[in-house]
């Protein structure tokens, strides 16, 4: 209930003129979490030992938990600006039921499956695999902070110049740097290198969450996007749960992160593949 997904399904049923906007400005500002939370907690750790660097952590979070109580209070809807057209008639607003009967949804639900396999296994395995080039603790954290002003400066660009592209096109970009970003990883080991990678990777993983917040509204209406988006995503998270440990097992077959992050690299073009198999439905009768 942390994630991104319950924060884009309030904004999308709250402010249906204004959704796109306001996922871009959370995510614009939630860009700079990992830019702040890797040299903080690499601080912790040093001063404090894992353990209460977790117990520090936790009651951050438990102090952040009113704020979310109190901003959400009651079911208030932004209203459209006046004059303002209707967009959406009501056999645009797909059920989830009517979503799942066609390939569109199993599609997209695979793309990010695939996409957040690869993802959880790179922020699981992020420090061992820099070890493995050779890389210091307070180099990678120097390499790992590029993560967050690259997730910014995409947002950034997005909104800005990204207003006439629509989330499809969009997508198939971002689908195809996350690989190009895995592969500077699997084969650099130069610090110039790695930073190419976390820039690619920053602007990739900035640039998904939108594309992955406004694809469901954008195919299936507002009406049932926190359903169906919800589907996608449990399925998705369920592979998020599992990646570490599987692809931890991996790594006695692969040999090591180079042949791990080649193998995660093809995943992600197995992904751009798939999302460029989906259309937007056809609108129902």
């Amino acid at each position: 209930m942390t994630l991104y997904e319950p924060a884009f399904m309030e904004i999308t049923k709250r402010f249906p003129e204004h959704y796109r906007r306001g996922i871009t400005t959370i995510t614009l500002v939630g860009g700079f979490a990992s830019t702040l939370s890797f040299p903080a907690v690499a601080w912790l750790q040093a001063r404090l030992g894992w353990r209460p660097a977790l117990l520090v952590m936790a009651l951050a979070l438990l102090l952040v938990a009113p704020l979310h109580a109190w901003v959400l209070r009651g079911a208030w809807k932004m209203p459209p600006p006046a004059g303002a057209a209707l967009v959406e008639v009501a056999q645009d607003q797909a059920t989830l039921r009517q979503a799942m009967q066609g390939k569109t949804f199993w599609l997209l639900t695979a793309t990010f499956t695939l996409y957040t396999f690869a993802l959880s296994t790179i922020w699981a395995h992020l420090m061992p695999a820099f070890e493995s080039r050779g890389l210091s603790q307070a180099e990678a954290v120097a390499v790992m902070v590029w993560f967050g002003p690259a997730q910014v400066v995409g947002r950034f660009a997005f909104l800005w110049l990204g207003r006439s592209l629509n989330h499809r096109a969009l997508g198939l970009m971002v689908l195809a740097l996350f690989p190009l970003a895995l592969v500077l990883f699997a084969v650099g080991r130069q610090p110039s290198v790695l930073v190419a990678f976390a820039v690619l990777f920053g602007v990739a993983n900035g640039l998904i969450t939108i594309v992955r917040s406004n694809i469901v509204p954008d195919f299936y209406g507002r009406e049932h996007v926190g359903r169906i988006s919800g589907a996608m995503s449990g399925i998705a998270l369920c592979t998020r749960a599992a990646a570490p440990f599987l692809t931890a097992w991996a790594l006695l077959g692969l040999g090591g992160y180079t042949g791990l992050l080649w193998g995660l690299a093809g995943m992600g073009l197995a992904s751009l593949a798939l999302f460029a198999l989906a259309r937007r439905p056809l609108p129902r009768p």
